[in-house]
């Protein structure tokens, strides 16, 4: 099989941008539903906060999961293992929901937090240009950023070179690092819908 390592490459930052996006998606949505003042409505409503943040968080999964599937697919790789590929792309949209959220909560308009989440895209570009330019010593510089792992858990795939074991390797270390990433951000959440309650 012979194609262009260009078109890889891209297909690849499509695969992450959609995470990104994901959670872009759900910064919005929380925005708006605090400009239509509906955030305080959880207090008198059945509605717990644990499902309204994991209300608010299905339509990222959904759109990162299809979305991902359909770039794929419509990009000519259809022959890979879809099963690792859903995998991949929902451990780190796991990461990109959680800094959604965050960012709903914290910003006080639409142009806020799309401003705040597109600031994602400095890592994955740090990550991808240190996993394409520069030698195996320098790779560790990177090892703490999930995208670094995501980036090369979709290259082995888009390679038809993965294997379970080195995919499930990858997505424990990017579920690793969104454990502390989650530990960190997630006393502000809950701060931030209680005062988004009152």
């Amino acid at each position: 099989r012979t194609e262009s390592p260009l078109k890889k490459l891209l297909v690849n930052l499509m695969l992450l941008m959609t995470s990104v996006l994901a959670g872009m998606l759900i910064a919005i949505n929380i925005v708006e539903e605090k400009m239509d003042n509906t955030v305080g409505a959880i207090n008198v409503s059945p509605v717990s906060r644990k499902v309204f943040i994991l209300g608010k968080s299905m339509i990222g999964v959904f759109f990162a999961t299809y979305g991902s599937i359909a770039i794929v697919w419509i990009t000519g790789y259809r022959d890979v293992n879809f099963g690792q590929m859903v995998l991949a792309v929902l451990s780190i949209t796991l990461l990109s929901i959680v800094i959604g959220i965050i960012q709903g909560i914290v910003s006080d308009d639409v142009m806020d937090a799309a401003g705040g989440i597109k600031m994602l895209f400095l890592p994955i570009g740090a990550a991808v240009a240190v996993a394409e330019l520069l030698s195996d010593k320098w790779q560790p510089l990177v090892y703490w950023l999930p995208f670094y792992w995501s980036y090369k858990s979709n290259e082995a795939i888009l390679s038809y070179t993965s294997t379970w074991s080195q995919i499930l390797g990858y997505t424990a270390i990017i579920l690793a690092l969104f454990g502390v990433v989650y530990y960190l951000l997630v006393p502000k959440i809950h701060a931030g819908l209680s005062t988004q309650s009152k």
